[in-house]
């Protein structure tokens, strides 16, 4: 939303989509004129369940498909398809190498504001991830900057956006920010995940709904029926 208020347009794509969830966010956001791509393998059957995904959230499944490795694919490729990118999201292989051939890669499609969100850079079965990062962000010749970081994802620009983009980051989710640090020299907003919702929240919140006062056995009911909650989230 900050960009389109900011007349910022683009394509919009992802590198390895699965079965498209993140992909059906980032396509549900796109105006009327912007294009989105999907690079995957696709093993398997996963193409076909992809684009039923895709067609049944977002309505259709008009996506430029660009199925095989990501470490094939050249900026000239993506762009003849859907042109300079706005938002990219990165989930391919997680291997160091092709990690750092993806960031790359969508450095080099991005619009001049465009952005960057690379995933599982803190996940600790992923130490590729993290490290391909590090080689990035450690090169001076790297374009892209981090601003901010949220659960599993680290989101990057160009130096001139990124203060920019932090400072909207930090005003536009004031319930998910806790501070800021430091990154590579880089000051980055780190965003945490919502509260939990707990049986008693539950419980409450409808009763806060109906405005009833509700029996005890049926509080119990609700308990009970939350069965995926554990003991501690009470």
């Amino acid at each position: 939303m900050r960009q389109r208020h900011r007349g910022v347009t683009g394509g919009l794509g992802e590198i390895g989509v699965f079965q498209g969830r993140l992909f059906i966010l980032l396509k549900l956001t796109a105006h009327a004129n912007e294009r989105c791509f999907a690079a995957d393998t696709f093993p398997n059957d996963l193409h076909d369940r992809f684009l039923a995904n895709v067609e049944r959230w977002t309505g259709d499944a008009d996506v430029t498909v660009l199925r095989g490795s990501s470490t094939n694919l050249t900026p000239e490729a993506i762009r003849d398809h859907v042109g300079g990118c706005r938002i990219v999201s990165i989930d391919g292989g997680h291997d160091e190498d092709v990690v750092l051939s993806d960031i790359r890669l969508v450095e080099r499609i991005l619009v001049p504001e465009g952005v960057a969100v690379l995933d599982d850079v803190f996940n600790e079965r992923f130490p590729g991830v993290a490290a391909a990062t590090a080689r990035y962000l450690l090169d001076p010749a790297s374009a892209l900057k981090p601003f901010a970081v949220s659960p599993g994802k680290l989101y990057l620009a160009r130096p001139e956006h990124v203060d920019r983009y932090r400072a909207e980051v930090t005003e536009g989710h004031p319930t998910l920010f806790e501070k800021t640090e430091a990154m590579f020299d880089s000051p980055v907003a780190v965003l945490v995940r919502p509260p939990a919702l707990t049986v008693r929240s539950l419980v409450g919140r409808r009763l806060r709904r109906t405005r009833l006062r509700t029996p005890v056995g049926w509080a119990h009911r609700q308990v009970r029926r939350a069965g995926a909650w554990t003991a501690s989230q009470l």
